[in-house]
């Protein structure tokens, strides 16, 4: 499972939101990661589990629901970002992931309870956990203190004392109180159980003013117990209490400190800083930096300057989708003998098999190539990028060779492996019409509304093939491995206009085949209503039902015709080979009024034929969107 994800999974059930009957390991087996993402809520018809962590630390909605989303994935680029960057040292990828989140995790905490808490609120989670974190007996400065629990024991005890008549009717909460250790995580059920024991036995021999007393500060303490218990539970994976309250209460007295690393992350995760002079790549790369030179360097090897060149030429040659820097054969070799001759020749030997392979590669020999790639072992490669590579090259290897054999759910181990590894990166999609809002515009004029007309999130996650990460990501491995090609190729030296053999082709193939059909049509008939185009498409059956309902790039996820149309400017940008013809595609793609027109009347009709099928032939309107 990717690490992110397990981390996420941590902290759902430190909550105790997982339910009764829910089969946790099950969940945590799922191999798809966009499987774990859709347990985590991103599209509009799922539960929002990130939502039921938000309701918890931030019920009053200092931050929105979609603010805290937005939070979660920051978080995850972070994560992505930090173990991307090639690590030399001989600890294990565990221990690594280890030592960053112990430095890491202390100040994201202590920030988002300092952002979040206001004292106004005794009923926020946070309540507790500000108090608890300031108190004398709270183990932050002290190393002989017997710890967080003996800590969090007495904090919830001094909630007891209030209790001054009838005590020994709270001693079932108390000896709950006491069996808080680091072996025993508590549940809320057990301490309801106790808070009910003690408030029947107080029912019977106090007044009623007295009761509505004792109900208020019994609910006091089940409040304090559920905060701690959470921050327990986190404690318990990874001993961070008493940095947290270091990080705190620093926070409390100073403030944010200007131009520190607290500040940086602030900027990135919660609000940047207004006409900031730091984009947010620059935000990202600062925290990456400082941190890995204080948890990384210590524990690295001296690398020669030379033998860190080298390694940044390797991850620009597969990952760097802008550059038309080409490497010969001759390069690549002059290459592989500088890193196999480098003082740094062991650390770098997983970095010379990479070369290795981009050179069979570009002499065409494929076959050997992918039986090679085949038996690395991620979990043998050091932290960095070299793992993403690897597999990005597996998956390129395999659509090409094995296109036929793949079925839905094959390269997902694949998949995983480079989103964990690949690191941020940032990609311009192009903004497709079905992307855009006209309906909000209030102007007759049709060329005013086209200059006015915005992106909306809505609708790239109601259209987009590209909100599902699988998809993205062997796009994205198509994309690169193409783009490889192009630059280190000994078939670049033959002066051709043929796609190259060796380049991924033909993926867009039946889209363009049922799309030249639907042209054909149209030019025939004269048509210019989507109404009509729907009907002929329909009555003459031009399309067969697989090209009407299947998915058409086998290697992706729900790429039905429709999803196609919707996208086809990016799937024709990611996933067709240089000098690919695709005579039909090109007819509609790019961003001419003529091409989007007749786009958006394929596509509505198409729609039409949609709901027509799932309202068994009733009557539809056409969509009325603004051509």
């Amino acid at each position: 499972m990717h690490t992110f994800t397990n981390l996420m999974y941590d902290l759902y059930q430190s909550f105790g939101l997982f339910k009764k009957g829910d089969r946790r390991s099950d969940m945590r087996a799922y191999v798809s990661f966009s499987r774990h993402q859709e347990f985590f809520g991103n599209r509009d018809d799922e539960i929002k589990r990130y939502d039921e962590i938000s309701e918890i630390i931030d019920g009053g909605e200092v931050f929105s629901k979609e603010e805290r989303r937005t939070f979660f994935y920051k978080y995850e680029q972070l994560y992505n970002s930090l173990i991307a960057v090639p690590v030399f040292t001989e600890l294990s990828r565990e221990e690594i992931k280890k030592r960053y989140a112990t430095h890491i995790l202390p100040r994201l905490i202590a920030l988002d309870i300092f952002k979040t808490y206001k004292p106004d609120n005794e009923d926020s989670f946070y309540h507790h956990i500000h108090l608890f974190l300031q108190k004398k007996y709270c183990p932050c400065w002290d190393d002989k203190k017997e710890g967080s629990y003996s800590a969090a024991k007495e904090y919830l005890k001094e909630y007891t004392r209030v209790f001054s008549t009838h005590k020994e009717n709270i001693f079932p909460i108390i000896e709950h109180i006491d069996n808080i250790r680091e072996d025993n995580s508590q549940r809320q059920e057990t301490l309801a159980e106790a808070i009910n024991e003690c408030y029947i036995a107080y029912a019977h021999i106090v007044k009623k003013n007295d009761l509505a007393v004792i109900e208020k500060n019994l609910k006091k303490i089940k409040s304090a117990h559920y905060s701690l218990t959470v921050l327990l539970n986190v404690e318990r994976q990874l001993p961070l209490i008493k940095i947290v309250s270091k990080y705190y209460r620093d926070y409390l007295a100073h403030g944010i400190r200007p131009n520190g690393i607290s500040e940086m992350l602030s900027r990135y995760i919660y609000k940047p800083e207004d006409h900031d002079f730091l984009p947010h790549d620059g935000i990202v790369n600062y925290i990456v930096s400082y941190y890995y030179s204080r948890v990384i360097t210590p524990i690295s090897f001296n690398m020669e300057r030379e033998s860190i060149h080298y390694i940044k030429k390797v991850k620009d040659i597969i990952f760097n989708l802008n550059s038309t820097t080409t490497y010969s054969g001759a390069d690549l070799i002059n290459l592989a003998i500088k890193l196999k001759n480098s003082p740094d020749k062991n650390v770098l030997k997983p970095y010379l098999d990479l070369v290795m392979l981009i050179y069979s590669i570009s002499y065409g020999e494929l076959e050997d190539t992918y039986e090679a790639v085949k038996i690395i072992d991620p979990n043998a490669l050091p932290v960095g990028y070299l793992s993403s590579a690897f597999y990005i090259i597996h998956i390129a290897l395999q659509i090409k060779l094995e296109k036929k054999k793949i079925k839905k759910g094959v390269l997902l181990s694949d998949i995983n492996i480079i989103i964990e590894n690949q690191g941020g990166y940032t990609d311009f999609i192009l903004a497709e019409p079905t992307y855009i809002d006209y309906d909000n515009i209030a102007c007759t004029n049709d060329e005013i509304k086209k200059i006015s007309a915005k992106f909306s999130d809505s609708k790239f996650h109601q259209h987009s093939i590209f909100t599902n990460p699988n998809n993205i990501t062997i796009m994205r491995a198509v994309r690169m491995y193409n783009h490889m090609l192009k630059r280190i190729s000994y078939r670049n030296e033959i002066e051709s206009n043929d796609i190259n053999p060796d380049s991924i082709y033909g993926l867009l193939d039946k889209i363009d085949y049922a799309l030249g059909k639907i042209i054909k049509t149209i030019n025939k008939e004269n048509v210019i209503s989507s109404q009509d185009l729907a009907s002929i498409l329909r009555d003459k059956k031009i399309l067969t039902k697989r090209e009407m309902n299947k998915n058409l790039v086998g290697i992706l996820e729900n790429c039905t015709l429709t999803n196609c149309i919707a996208n086809l400017s990016n799937l024709y940008l990611y996933l067709r080979s240089p000098r690919e013809e695709l005579n039909n595609i090109n007819m509609l793609n790019g961003i001419s009024a003529a091409n989007i027109s007749r786009r958006n009347l394929i596509y509505d009709a198409l729609k039409i034929l949609e709901v027509n099928d799932h309202t068994s032939g009733k009557n539809v309107k056409e969509s009325g969107r603004i051509k």
